[in-house]
């Protein structure tokens, strides 16, 4: 078994980093100095579990347990959205760790190399472009997405370079090792709760698409101009937006968020 008192603990030291006293929201972005605390914590953690820790050309955090040429590995991130939670992607690192450090303790050594991860940049809050570290060991990362810029006009590749990364060529960080993956998260719905359950296996995951859509109508009389007439913009949004909910209501598989 796990030690869950020393679990609890490291989750609650982490959550102290980028914590705002006033809301008890979490910011700890990419490339910051939170996150930098955040990291060195973290690298500790994962070498009192026995691991040997690197970063790679992007920024993932990664430590090794055991020896192979096939890996095994776990993890999330540790990165928030703005004022996140404490159990947010810090909890499959945390408790990767956790699970590597009992079996460290418990001389337990795997029949297969075991990494656990913190992705790079997951959340893409300070970017507007997230999932960074994971789409480049799965080789999906481009030398034209690392041009993305926060408010400050800082792009990808210029914080990467404060951080004394060199992701070019970004090959390099791909990897063909990995036969499993696993990954502990909190549900960030209610469906767990609402059917009483303990725990859920995930079956799929959100492919999320933003779309931006302008509704244009036309400015007339209120109150002389006739209704087979108008050209409300409001009223046309409105009845696209019910339309979209009726559909999704049909599905068990989608979702729709819709903003003005």
């Amino acid at each position: 078994m796990i030690n869950g008192v020393r679990l609890v603990q490291h989750l609650q030291d982490l959550s102290q980093i980028g914590r705002n006293e006033k809301t008890g929201g979490i910011n700890r972005f990419s490339f910051t100095p939170e996150e930098k605390q955040a990291i060195e914590l973290v690298t500790t953690y994962m070498e009192q579990a026995g691991m040997n820790v690197t970063i790679d050309a992007v920024g993932n955090l990664i430590g090794t347990y055991g020896e192979g040429n096939e890996t095994i590995m776990l993890g999330s991130h540790i990165d928030t959205v703005p004022e996140g939670g404490k159990y947010d992607g810090a909890l499959g690192v945390l408790a990767a760790i956790e699970v590597v450090h009992s079996m460290h303790e418990q001389q337990l050594l795997p029949s297969k190399k075991i990494q656990v991860v913190a992705f790079k940049d997951e959340e893409g809050t300070r970017f507007g472009f997230g999932l960074l570290g994971s789409s480049a060991m799965a080789g999906l990362l481009t030398e034209e997405q690392l041009q993305h810029s926060d408010e400050a006009g800082i792009s990808i590749e210029e914080a990467m370079k404060d951080f004394d990364l060199s992701p070019y060529p970004l090959v390099k960080v791909q990897r063909n090792d990995i036969k499993a993956y696993l990954e502990m998260h909190i549900e960030q719905g209610k469906v767990l709760e609402n059917e009483d359950l303990p725990v859920g296996v995930v079956t799929g995951i959100a492919a999320p698409l933003w779309l931006e859509v302008t509704v244009t109508g036309v400015s007339e009389h209120a109150g002389a101009t006739p209704m087979p007439i108008r050209q409300d913009a409001l009223t046309a949004a409105s009845e696209m937006i019910l339309a979209i909910e009726q559909l999704l209501n049909n599905t068990t598989d989608s979702v729709a968020t819709l903003v003005s």
